[in-house]
């Protein structure tokens, strides 16, 4: 599981986010969804901006939005999409397209927009937004017994006779459903 955090800082122009180990210590010392946040800015290198968040020692960075002189919830998805190495990354994709970022008050048209300036040491207030996201792919946590494990028809004896059912698997034939009561195409 991974730890995501996430916000933004309108005046800024900045989009902050970290993410860590879903550990239990992790989730206590890092979830910063408690309201504003005062953060400060470190000098930018090759555009990431590295952030201190008061009260935690967890990794946020932050990157200039609107690059192409807007801000909308596309230009969110995008820069996410481009900072994030990471295989999966989906997991952590569903939380900021459910996010308010680069809608309504935070969506800024091309004549609206102004390129911000940021220094090493500036400061803002930030409410961030915490989840905690299942980043693990396949069917790991489906019990043997699963409905959905395997397709096979009933199993089969090696002499090829059916075993007792145990109700896994597809059955021999389909059924007819334009032959169920009430469907009689005849009548």
């Amino acid at each position: 599981d991974t730890l995501f955090n996430f916000g933004y800082d309108p005046q800024a122009q900045l989009f902050l986010h970290g993410t860590t180990d879903a550990t239990e210590s992790a989730v206590i010392e890092c979830s910063l969804a408690n309201g504003a946040l005062t953060v400060t800015y470190g000098t930018p290198d090759e555009g990431i901006i590295p952030v201190d968040v008061v009260g935690t020692t967890c990794a946020i960075s932050a990157v200039p939005v609107g690059a192409n002189g807007h801000i909308n919830h596309g230009t969110f998805m995008k820069l996410f999409n481009e900072l994030i190495d990471m295989h999966g990354r989906g997991c952590l994709n569903r939380w900021l397209a459910k996010s308010e970022l680069g809608k309504n008050d935070l969506h800024v048209n091309n004549t609206d927009f102004v390129v911000a300036e940021i220094a090493d040491g500036d400061t803002g207030d930030i409410d961030f937004e915490t989840a905690i996201a299942s980043c693990d792919r396949g069917n790991k946590d489906k019990p043997e017994d699963h409905p959905g494990r395997g397709h096979a028809n009933a199993d089969k004896t090696d002499e090829g006779n059916e075993s007792e059912g145990n109700g896994k698997g597809r059955p021999e034939s389909p059924g007819n459903s334009d032959k169920a009561p009430g469907h009689n195409k005849e009548s």
